[in-house]
């Protein structure tokens, strides 16, 4: 006799394969394993020209290395602003990463807005000069479908930065997805 290991225990086999005799287990068939599938993810990048410019706000050009067809320029006055229309696949945390220009000399912030509600004020480091881009990221919470994503000056902040891009991302939590449960049937007697 041969021995055998499987995925139904060890057992044996005579030489005459149509013979053939592996046991099976009286024991209670164990909880299936888990599988994690990872996350979801989503990815959504809108470009400044594809928003929709508030007060002062247009399109700018004179500085280099933009994505597209230019940036958001002149957030200068309360009101000033750019606006994103933006897709959730479902309700949650979303990352929305700003690209964005500041040599002013300090940080400065905009207002960040969901759906015309105020989120947060959010700041924008320093950098080294008008030449160069950076990207900051603020986690906001978005309701499934059409959702409004703003950047507006307000009455406590001090723009005068340039906007090129915002990228929304999300992650959805992982879903648990069991296997079947095997079936096991014994081999007929000969």
């Amino acid at each position: 006799l041969l021995p055998i290991l499987g995925a139904c225990g060890a057992g044996t086999i005579d030489g005459d394969t149509s013979q053939q005799k592996v046991p099976v287990s009286d024991q209670p068939a164990t909880e299936p394993p888990v599988a994690t599938v990872p996350p979801i993810v989503s990815t959504q990048t809108i470009l400044a020209e594809a928003g929709a410019f508030l007060g002062n706000v247009a399109l700018g050009k004179d500085h280099p290395g933009y994505y597209g067809n230019g940036f958001a320029q002149n957030f200068w006055i309360p009101g000033d602003g750019i606006a994103f229309d933006l897709q959730a696949p479902s309700a949650g945390q979303y990352d929305i990463t700003i690209r964005y220009m500041n040599a002013r000399g300090d940080s400065r912030t905009l207002t960040g807005q969901i759906n015309h509600a105020v989120a947060a004020q959010i700041a924008f480091p320093h950098l080294a000069d008008w030449n160069t881009w950076a990207e900051i990221t603020q986690t906001v919470t978005l309701a499934e479908g059409n959702n409004n994503f703003s950047l507006v000056l307000g009455a406590a902040d001090t723009g005068s930065i340039n906007v090129n891009q915002i990228r929304v991302t999300s992650s959805a939590e992982s879903r648990r997805v069991k296997t079947p449960k095997p079936t096991l049937t014994p081999t007929p007697a000969p």
